[in-house]
């Protein structure tokens, strides 16, 4: 090249008094320029389309890289000849000028300029033509890896309808597909996709609280998650491979510029999949503990929201990748939803009204909004006590968040009812308990009409609550007065309305006495008051809340209708089924 470039000045020194001769090695510079971009081309095409696969009727069975090449060198070409063009019109138009105004000295130090211009165009030729097919290169790689999002967003965006079959079938076409054409990487991230959509279709069913028979094998959703885990660690720290399998991946040529792109997007999206496997793994650590504890007569649920908030906050921007939304999108509902429902059956535990009633809103909206995404059949908006479908095809998870929170909203009816009764009429509060998943009033009007009870009451102990601030709406900084002696026993609900106040004092001995603590909580509790004549049934429901039952006259210890009706009652209200229900039968 320095040859050339010496040769080319001592030929500008001869042309500086010869317009003519200027003319012809401006043409001669301008045909070198243009067989220097064309060779280079050819000489970077064929790094494409070196070993191609067999043509047939010409055609190669790769079109995929030959085509956007093709359509890039038509481009280059194009763009020289324009350059040429645009170059020759302006060398042109100096001539006229020259000649009509006789000025051939001037006309000969713009051809000598021109010839310059041409010579240290020649010697950075190579450099130009590279960033050219760089920049070509640049625009064929954001094609490609444009088109891998383009797949993989029409794949995950079916987890938004929890379309799992469609995802996995989808994903499966595209594998193969690629393997023809395409890079080895991206194969073996679409074999990771099959696999998660896979496991989050068994996780989303909850096949892993599913006791396993004998010799019976069923697929371990842990098992599954682990081998992806496996799958994408070994992706990330994967090295860069070319477009076929065996190829080591060498930094020169078009390959390398199309598919590095293609290949950190992968090496990101496979890094952030594997926090989300490991995070799953977490969370059916989670289910595993809350359906054993459903086993029990009380469950714990401020250890379980504690776990779950510290799985939620940790995680929260782990998976952030817009590629991933639908899957951030139902981790996030599942948490959220899940954080309010806890966070209300402690708000109930303790006779908090505006917080219960806060948490349940939350949960509730949620779960609308989760809807929203959900292309189902059934496209209205649930109302805020109503039960979800029996016979539905969404996943056990989404339709048994939909049972807790109307069974909640069950109980929320009962523990408030005189509050929410002093808002509506009795016709009006009627119609709105039967609509719910369990009308609790309903059953024990029921109970008292048969039985002749003379009162069925809930008991809270409200000594040694901090916050205690009674029945209703309370403003958050009002200062209350702890209750004390029986006041500190009220009847969150009794039927009829009225308390058994001169049996009060009785009752409240019998709640408040922890001797038989234990036996409270285990089985229903038989007392007969011979000094009055009367008879007692008492159930602890919660920690600090007692169901009580009250006779006028003696009753049997042995009258099975009257216990199985306070212990169902109070297995209802504890929500032990409601979480047992999560396990799939």
């Amino acid at each position: 090249m320095g040859n050339r470039i010496d040769g080319f000045s001592g030929f500008s020194n001869e042309m500086a008094t010869n317009t003519d001769d200027s003319k012809r090695s401006e043409s001669s510079i301008q045909s070198v320029t243009k067989s220097e971009i064309s060779d280079s081309i050819k000489a970077q095409s064929s790094i494409v389309s070196e070993n191609d696969p067999q043509k047939v009727n010409g055609r190669s069975d790769r079109p995929y890289v030959e085509r956007k090449i093709s359509r890039q060198e038509m481009a280059l070409r194009t763009e020289g000849d324009s350059e040429h063009s645009r170059r020759g019109s302006s060398t042109s138009h100096g001539k006229g000028d020259n000649i009509e105004k006789g000025e051939t000295t001037l006309h000969s130090k713009a051809s000598c300029s021109s010839v310059k211009e041409s010579s240290e165009s020649l010697t950075g030729n190579e450099d130009i033509s590279r960033q050219r097919l760089e920049n070509a290169a640049a625009k064929v790689k954001v094609k490609a890896t444009s088109e891998e999002e383009i797949a993989l967003q029409g794949i995950l965006t079916h987890f938004h309808s929890f379309s799992f079959d469609k995802a996995k079938e989808q994903a499966e076409k595209e594998r193969d597909a690629s393997r023809s054409s395409g890079s080895s990487m991206w194969q073996a991230f679409l074999g990771c996709v099959v696999q998660f959509v896979q496991a989050e279709k068994l996780y989303m069913n909850m096949s892993f609280l599913v006791t396993k028979g004998f010799l019976r094998k069923e697929v371990s959703v842990r098992a599954a998650y682990e081998s992806l885990i496996a799958e994408l660690e070994e992706l990330c720290l994967a090295k860069k491979v070319s477009l076929k399998d065996g190829e080591t991946s060498a930094d020169d040529g078009m390959t390398d510029h199309i598919y590095s792109g293609l290949h950190d997007l992968l090496r990101h999206l496979c890094g952030q999949l594997l926090v989300f496997t490991r995070v799953r793994l977490k969370m059916i650590s989670f289910y595993e503990k809350m359906t054993a504890m459903s086993m029990g007569r009380l469950m714990n649920f401020e250890e379980l929201l504690s776990i779950l908030n510290d799985i939620s906050t940790n995680h929260a921007r782990s998976f952030h990748h817009p590629l991933l939304s639908a899957v951030k999108t139902n981790f996030t509902y599942e948490c959220d939803i899940q954080v309010h429902l806890l966070r209300g059956q402690i708000d109930m535990q303790s006779w908090r009204f505006l917080p219960s009633l806060i948490s349940l809103h939350d949960a509730n909206s949620k779960l609308n909004n989760w809807h929203s995404f959900v292309q189902s059949k059934e496209t209205k908006k649930y109302g805020f006590g109503s039960s979800f479908l029996k016979s539905s095809p969404l996943p056990i998870l989404y339709q048994w968040l939909w049972q807790a929170k109307a069974a909640f909203v069950s109980k929320f009816s009962l523990y408030f009812h005189e509050t929410l009764a002093t808002q509506s009429s009795v016709a009006d509060m009627k119609s709105y308990t039967s609509r719910q998943a369990c009308d609790y009033v309903s059953k024990i009007q029921t109970f008292v009409r048969k039985t002749d009870a003379s009162s069925v009451c809930l008991v809270f102990e409200a000594a040694g609550v901090e916050d205690y601030q009674g029945a209703g709406y309370h403003h958050p900084e009002e200062l209350v007065q702890p209750p004390k002696g029986l006041e500190s026993y009220p009847a969150i609900f009794s039927y009829p309305p009225t308390r058994p106040r001169d049996k009060w004092p009785s009752i409240v001995m019998r709640v408040s006495d922890r001797s038989n603590e234990q036996e409270l909580m285990d089985r229903v509790i038989h007392f007969f008051d011979q000094q009055i004549g009367a008879t007692y049934f008492l159930c602890r429901v919660e920690p600090r809340i007692t169901l009580v039952v009250v006779f006028e006259s003696r009753k049997s210890e042995k009258d099975s209708y009257i216990k199985d009706f306070v212990y169902d009652i109070t297995t209802q209200l504890r929500c032990s089924k409601v979480f047992a229900n999560l396990k799939p039968k």
